[in-house]
């Protein structure tokens, strides 16, 4: 028997074992290749490989063009196989993701830290861990935990990186599903298996690829911190830029860890002192029987104010918070505003308005995360509260979106209008001038759309530039933060939408799913009844007022108690591991996982809202800790354990103890 019929053999058998392994573990990637071997079968896919055995080496040749993949520029795949892991080193300067944001701590720096809560600053809940570690660092790893493969090609590459490396966890992206149904007759993903978690990005657009890159970075989460990659040059770079975003849009590069825990608590506050909450499960008449526009702070706003200040009386007009400064301006009072944001800067929206008595026949319709210092310059009569991430208030349901305009959209839909118009939510850059907001919003910004083509090697979210679908034009620039608004409003449109509503998109910026595009001027109003806003203002003001609460019930207590009893029981674990000791690094980190895994875990909805903020809060942390140790050169390993743990354990009590402190401001209504 000759060589090529024992390597024909054994090929085959791969491609055998391979296609077992993917039904059982990765069924997507086993019903694309199915699809594909069919799709030949019946003549509907021609195929543009073939794989060929040369000069003791896996190839493949370009029937079209009878051109060799590998062996064109000299080089077999063994070759190119070695010559690429020669690439690959333990270093962390590159050839690797930085999947953190660098901060450097300074002595003077953490004993202002050490000073503020966590409230006052997210940093003060980690500064002295990163001021200790910055201090001993190295720049060489002991171990590649996570690794990255852009292209496959015939993946002897793969195999020959993993020898050398031995990853605990790949992803493996490939955006040609013919060229890797070929890299399973050279390639025994089954056995890599055996020793690596694999996940695996094949034939993807970029929505499915994000999916599956947060799968990957949700795997052992705190091993992220550096993530070394190897990208073919004929691979696609889209997947790799996409890869950057993903890093960046993490939530809890988004939104801190100290953040969430002020804002799962604030609503507490609320009904402790009788502000109405309202029910969003029901549907709503006085906002059924007439259109509503819901007004948003994108370009189109300022470019249609004209055409908005000559129809007003046709619409019920809302508003979200941070156009009510355009709003008195041009002397439009919205029938409704809506607030979502909790931060300090969501302020200004209010502090620039010149007199609030403008909107004393406005209802603000707040989100429960809202902070004091915006509620209190409110009418209390008329005000109303929606959950946003909590459900204290009991089947009057929550709901919480990426942005305020989606969140608005999402909000709208729920409260049963039937026919909404969308303006000024562009999510999108104004074409000539590159604006991401109308002019006078706080947080307008001006991008250079040319600088869309160009390579980076690093992504700031919010100045990052991405092409979409158009609502009046075939594509739009917008950014990372804004794309990921726009399929928010998407899957909210496709899939909570209901086929009664209509929904008309009058924005000249990004399209949406399941909406209609229709220039304002090709509006027809002329024969529309006009509103007549006081009685419309009384309407909705009463119908809020039948549909909601303003005391806390036994059952919101008894909530509460139960998730004061779930923290309390989080804090003796805490303690706990507290007075545990440690012999050396593999042990701490081992209990360190493992408490994670208690902190993180969802038991009973009780328990939920802890857990997400220690996530986020581990998210944050975690992976200094692991990539610290993941160092060659440690010299005093017992002594930094103890400091390390010591730090850790008093955060964690802090962030338990100060949520057990917001639960307890909760009191039982007097008889």
């Amino acid at each position: 028997m000759n060589n090529e019929t024992i390597v024909e053999i054994t090929a085959r058998k791969t491609f055998l074992q391979n296609i077992t392994y993917f039904e059982k573990y990765h069924p997507d990637i086993y019903d694309k290749l199915i699809a594909l071997d069919s799709a030949v079968e019946q003549n509907l896919y021609k195929n543009r490989y073939e794989l060929t055995y040369l000069n003791n080496a896996f190839d493949i040749i370009e029937l079209a063009s009878n051109r060799h993949f590998y062996n064109h520029s000299g080089v077999s795949s063994d070759e190119y196989a070695a010559i690429a892991t020669t690439q690959i080193d333990f270093s962390r300067t590159s050839g690797l993701f930085e999947t953190f944001k660098r901060v450097a701590i300074s002595d003077d720096e953490l004993i202002k830290y050490q000073k503020l809560t966590i409230f006052e600053n997210n940093l003060s809940g980690h500064a002295d861990i990163l001021n200790y570690i910055q201090k001993e660092t190295s720049n060489t790893m002991k171990n590649i935990e996570k690794f990255i493969f852009f292209g496959v090609g015939i993946g002897t590459h793969i195999t020959a990186i993993n020898k050398k490396i031995s990853a605990k966890s790949y992803l493996i992206v490939e955006d040609d599903l013919e060229l890797f149904r070929l890299s399973l007759f050279a390639v025994s993903y089954y056995e890599l298996a055996n020793n690596s978690q694999l996940f695996f990005s094949v034939f993807e657009n970029k929505q499915e690829f994000a999916c599956k890159a947060t799968h990957f970075f949700n795997h052992d989460f705190y091993l992220n911190h550096y993530i070394k990659y190897f990208h073919m040059l004929n691979h696609n770079e889209e997947k790799f830029i996409e890869f950057h975003l993903c890093i960046a849009s993490q939530s809890h590069h988004l939104f801190f860890y100290n953040s969430i825990l002020e804002q799962y608590l604030r609503p507490l506050e609320y009904i402790q002192n009788r502000y109405n909450f309202l029910n969003i499960l029901k549907n709503y008449r006085s906002l059924m029987q007439k259109p509503v526009i819901l007004l948003a702070a994108g370009p189109s706003l300022q470019k249609n104010i004209k055409w908005l200040k000559h129809n007003q009386q046709k619409f019920i007009i809302v508003g979200v918070s941070a156009i009510l400064n355009i709003l008195e301006k041009e002397k439009i009072v919205p029938t409704i505003i809506i607030n979502l944001d909790g931060f300090k800067e969501s302020i200004v929206h209010f502090t620039d308005i010149k007199n609030m008595d403008f909107f004393k026949k406005s209802i603000f319709l707040l989100s429960s995360r809202t902070r004091q210092e915006v509620v209190c310059r409110l009418r209390k009569e008329n005000v109303f509260f929606f959950e946003s991430s909590t459900s204290y208030k009991k089947d009057f349901g929550n709901l919480t979106a990426y942005c305020v305009g989606s969140t608005a959209y999402l909000l709208l839909l729920a409260l049963g209008v039937s026919e909404l118009y969308l303006l000024g939510l562009d999510l999108a850059l104004d074409k000539k001038t590159g604006q991401t907001h109308s002019g006078s919003h706080p947080q307008t910004r001006e991008l250079d759309v040319s600088s869309i083509s160009e390579e980076k090697d690093t992504m700031i979210f919010n100045d990052n530039i991405v092409e979409v679908d158009g609502n009046f034009e075939q594509k739009v620039y917008t950014t990372s933060g804004f794309a990921i608004s726009i399929d928010s409003i998407n899957a909210t449109s496709l899939g909570f939408k209901k086929n009664t509503q209509l929904v008309y998109n009058l924005s000249d910026g990004a399209r949406f799913a399941n909406t209609i595009p229709l220039q304002p001027s090709n509006l027809i109003l002329d024969n529309s009844e006009e509103i007549d806003r006081e009685i419309l203002y009384h309407d909705i003001l009463n119908e809020f007022k039948t549909n909601s609460s303003d005391e806390p019930s036994d059952d919101e207590y008894e909530l509460t108690q139960n998730m004061l009893t779930n923290a309390l029981e989080i804090k003796n674990k805490i303690y706990d591991w507290q007075n545990l000791s440690f012999c050396g690094s593999d042990e701490f980190l081992a209990s360190f996982a493992s408490l994670m895994k208690e902190l993180y875990s969802v038991k009973t909805p009780a328990g939920y809202d802890l857990a997400f903020i220690n996530q986020e809060y581990l998210r944050l942390v975690a992976q200094y800790i692991f990539d610290y140790f993941n160092n060659s050169q440690m010299t005093n390993e017992k002594h930094q354990v103890q400091t390390l743990h010591k730090m850790l354990s008093l955060h964690l009590l802090n962030i338990t103890t100060l949520y057990i402190r917001g639960l307890q401001k909760l009191k039982r209504k007097e008889m």
